[in-house]
């Protein structure tokens, strides 16, 4: 038989069973807030989400105007939610195909094809420019011309970057179409391989990397072939200009150089002469490390490109120039405020008159004053 209840003790397993209560009570309130907080965090992150979804989508604002950072409003937001994923989930993966195969992989296509379009434009300027050096005498007795050789750079980078990289992220659109689910492997590909592409090319940490890949120039290496005219035999190669003297190396520059120029123009060497268009170029200190036969062969290669010329040179240079020039600018300094300078026009039929005069004015005038 129980023992019978007595008030003492059921007062004591009230007063329990209340701390109990108010325990979970309390509980359940802290986590009210806690849930509250959370979701008033997450309103105010769907309002305000930040610079860079703002920048992806510029109509934010105009789309959660309505909306406010207060809990009565929850019904609201996932009224939102569910239009998003039900409404417009199916519009926005559309959207993400067609971005995907018009939008980057189109942009992308265009910007390697854009590479490939500027190689071939060198390669073809190589041609030219060989057609203009064809027409020039390097060197005579007996007489030679010169030709440019171009080849694919073997840089490893340039070739990982031009044979792999350039093609690599190209999605196979045949094995996507065929995919279980088509939707998936294409953003399966983007992340794998398009977004990767990008992210490098815009790194920061990679800005000389893809300086030197995506200048085309670098894509080729070059070097020179003399050629006997008379036979076109091989003469001689010259992978650079290291190994030739000062005279040398320069000849060989201003003749690729001058072609290059001319093929700029638009001019080659049958019309040089009658080519009526401004065609002007100046060379300065141009015979400084050049013996007389080297400078000689510089005028005439200019005059022969029908290229317009401007020589700066001390005047101890003149008398190579005296049968190539029209008119000397020569110039000296002002008196007395020598941060001036004068500038004299001289026909150089008469600067034969003047020539004596004008070397002693120039040695009196460098000659230390006391």
């Amino acid at each position: 038989m129980r023992e019978a209840l007595t008030y003492g003790q059921f007062f004591g397993q009230k007063q329990r069973l209340e701390r109990t209560v108010a325990q979970q009570l309390s509980a359940l309130h802290r986590d009210k807030e806690a849930q509250e907080k959370a979701i008033r965090e997450a309103m105010r992150g769907f309002l305000l989400p930040g610079e860079e979804v703002l920048g992806k989508f510029a109509d934010w604002h105009s789309d959660t105007r309505e909306l406010r950072n207060e809990l009565d409003q929850l019904p609201e937001y996932l009224d939102r939610y569910e239009q998003i994923r039900n409404e417009q989930l199916a519009e926005l993966e559309t959207r993400f195909r067609d971005e995907f195969n018009r939008g980057v992989t189109k942009a992308l296509t265009d910007y390697c094809q854009s590479l490939e379009t500027q190689h071939e434009a060198i390669c073809d300027t190589i041609e030219e420019i060989n057609k203009s050096l064809r027409d020039i005498d390097f060197s005579l007795n007996p007489d030679t011309y010169i030709e440019l050789v171009r080849t694919d750079s073997r840089t490893s980078r340039i070739r990982t970057f031009r044979d792999e990289q350039l093609h690599s992220w190209r999605p196979d659109l045949t094995r996507l179409a065929l995919a279980a689910d088509p939707k998936e492997a294409e953003m399966a590909h983007f992340v794998a391989h398009i977004q990767p592409f990008i992210t490098e090319l815009q790194a920061r940490e990679k800005e000389k990397w893809r300086q030197e890949v995506t200048d085309v120039r670098n894509w080729s290496t070059f070097k020179a072939r003399e050629y006997f005219r008379v036979d076109k035999t091989l003469k001689q190669v010259y992978e650079s200009s290291g190994s030739l003297s000062g005279g040398e190396g320069a000849q060989l520059a201003y003749t690729v150089l001058g072609a290059a120029i001319a093929h700029q123009f638009g001019i080659g060497r049958r019309d040089a002469q009658s080519a009526r268009s401004f065609r002007f170029i100046v060379i300065d200190e141009a015979f400084s490390k050049l013996d007389e036969d080297k400078s000689k062969y510089l005028l005439n290669l200019c005059r022969r490109l029908g290229l317009q010329l401007m020589v700066v040179t001390p005047l101890t240079s003149l008398h190579l120039l005296e049968k190539d020039v029209e008119v000397i600018h020569w110039v000296t300094k002002g008196k007395p405020d020598t941060r001036k300078s004068v500038v004299v026009d001289i026909p150089i039929r008469r600067c034969a008159e003047r020539k004596e005069a004008l070397l002693a004015a120039a040695e009196l005038e460098e000659a230390p004053h006391d």
